[in-house]
């Protein structure tokens, strides 16, 4: 699970929750807290080239033990060794609502 604060930077940014199951009030508005699944799917939206790929990895490190980044394929056969828009978080949920922060602010 995310942070409310988290939640919060998610939701001015523009994030939509498919489900209810979980959100809180703050300033009269309604703050849904997306789960994993949702932001790895939202990860991926609105993405043109075939080639880019989302990935979730577990590596302790002063940044926080998750990391969630885009790789790009050069072709159907090749990774590029590092991978771009990378984001960290002591959760999966929270590296991950990073990253989709990371991807949506250089988009918008």
């Amino acid at each position: 699970m995310i942070s409310c604060e988290l939640a919060i930077k998610l939701h001015r940014g523009g994030f939509k929750c498919a489900g209810k199951e979980d959100s809180f009030e703050k300033d009269g508005e309604i703050i849904q807290v997306p789960t994993l699944e949702e932001l790895i799917e939202a990860c991926g939206k609105n993405k043109e080239d075939a080639y880019s790929k989302f990935i979730l990895w577990f590596c302790p490190s002063e940044y926080g033990n998750w990391h969630a980044g885009e790789m790009e394929y050069c072709s159907e056969s090749y990774v590029d060794d590092y991978p771009q828009n990378t984001e960290n978080g002591e959760t999966p949920e929270e590296a991950v609502a990073n990253l989709w922060l990371t991807i949506n602010k250089k988009t918008s």
